[in-house]
């Protein structure tokens, strides 16, 4: 399944081409703190997000239990960002740590929580195996949103236990995640299982397993991401398995049954560590102008200096092939945790979660020369001031303008969101 590796370019971008911005500083206590995913964009250009910790919670161990924010736009040039904290976990059945939101079409936010409600997962202080959880807005202007805990995780063999990524949302409203551990899978870890791919189908939000991973060779273990779904199918990563004792990780998608009855999962690429190793983040699901189902990727791990990757799998009449569109060095910069995502002209944008001029990462796009390469170019070296460790996926907004997180850095080292204009 691996492809050859396309011969590749890095340059730097110069600072007047760029302009990054700090949109928040977060400041821990009755604030977030430490951002757990990336940004969503609601209809309206206001973004979302989830901390995985601080708030007025409590949680042992942890400052706070976890928030979920708002950021609105001042709607000028020179003017600030405002934040807003919309809900604040209070953990035991309610949730606690959440890992991601995204935004139903009747302005709801969807998301999970890796810890609370039932179960009987326990890590220090932190007990539950995780939630699905739905956040309503306020029916008048200024009034408080309010949290529903949909789904609680139970663990063991018949259900998921610890969500680690957010929900994607279906046509129809359904919501689809992933959790690290638990099914039917035997795997040696913290909690029993080999992680699930789920889903949670309203009215009545009754959830259930879409599959449950093995682990070994010939499948994956531990998805850390969650799925992306294009024409029906959910695509996604797992952190190992595929290959001996715990494997490099793969890329598998589930496919629903033309009956109606069950899912089949296919592994469409096994990881070697020199195509790229440990996948983190998702896949980014594309269509060619020819028709051809592209897959885009990273891994933070693997790649001609074990520093990580940025891939392509490519479906031609059934058949898979990958192509490592991008090797990094290590040297200027490693390990991409994030995903990639596409501009309308072809381009790739992504973050890596270290080095860079100041050891803190970098944003960076990747563009096709024409000739079969793909050129890589630093736009942004992160800075503890300006937030650092980005290791989320990027959003695109109007105007190409890109937005994301840092799971450190800002003025007391908790975080920041920021936008980047190319």
């Amino acid at each position: 399944m691996g492809g050859a590796m396309a011969a590749l370019a890095l340059t730097v971008a110069a600072g007047a081409q760029v302009k990054y911005s700090v949109l928040h500083e977060f400041g821990g206590s009755g604030d977030g703190a430490f951002p757990a995913s990336g940004l969503a964009m609601g209809s309206s250009g206001v973004l979302y997000g989830v901390t995985n910790q601080g708030g007025t919670g409590i949680c042992s161990g942890q400052e706070g239990c976890g928030t979920v924010y708002s950021l609105t736009s001042p709607g000028t040039a020179e003017g600030k960002w405002t934040e807003k904290i919309l809900y604040s976990f209070r953990g035991g059945s309610d949730g606690a740590l959440p890992s991601g939101v995204a935004v139903g079409t009747d302005g709801v936010l969807y998301g999970t929580t890796t810890y609370g409600g039932g179960g009987a997962c326990r890590d220090g202080g932190l007990t539950g195996c995780g939630t699905v959880f739905a956040l309503t807005p306020p029916g008048t202007a200024g009034g408080a949103w309010t949290e529903t805990a949909i789904y609680s995780f139970s663990g063991g063999t018949e259900d998921g236990a610890l969500p680690r990524a957010g929900v994607t949302i279906g046509s129809d409203g359904t919501l689809y995640g992933t959790t690290e551990y638990g099914g039917a899978g035997v795997c040696t870890g913290v909690f029993s299982g080999c992680g699930t791919v789920f889903a949670v189908t309203a009215p009545a939000w009754t959830e259930a397993v879409l599959y449950a991973f093995q682990g070994g060779p010939g499948d994956g273990s531990i998805p850390l991401s969650g799925v992306a779904l294009m024409g029906g199918t959910l695509y996604g990563t797992t952190t190992f398995g595929g290959t001996g004792a715990s494997g490099y990780g793969v890329v598998y998608e589930l496919t629903p049954s033309s009956t109606g009855n069950g899912w089949s999962a296919q592994v469409l690429h096994v990881f070697d560590e020199t195509d790229g190793a440990y996948p983190q983040a998702g896949v980014l699901p594309t269509t060619s102008p020819g028709g051809e189902t592209i897959l885009f990727g990273t891994t933070p791990g693997g790649g001609t200096s074990f520093s990580g990757t940025v891939f392509a799998l490519t479906e031609t009449h059934g058949l898979w092939k990958d192509q490592v569109l991008y090797s990094f060095s290590g040297e200027g910069e490693s390990g991409p945790q994030g995903g990639v995502v596409k501009a309308s002209e072809g381009t790739l944008f992504g973050t890596t979660f270290e080095q860079g001029t100041y050891m803190d990462g970098t944003l960076f796009n990747l563009k096709p020369n024409g000739e079969g390469q793909w050129v890589d170019t630093v736009l942004h070296s992160f800075a503890p001031k300006g937030g650092s460790l980005p290791g989320y996926t990027l959003t695109i907004g109007p105007g190409g303008i890109l937005y994301g997180t840092t799971g450190g850095g800002g003025g007391t080292d908790k975080g920041t969101a920021f936008s980047l204009k190319p």
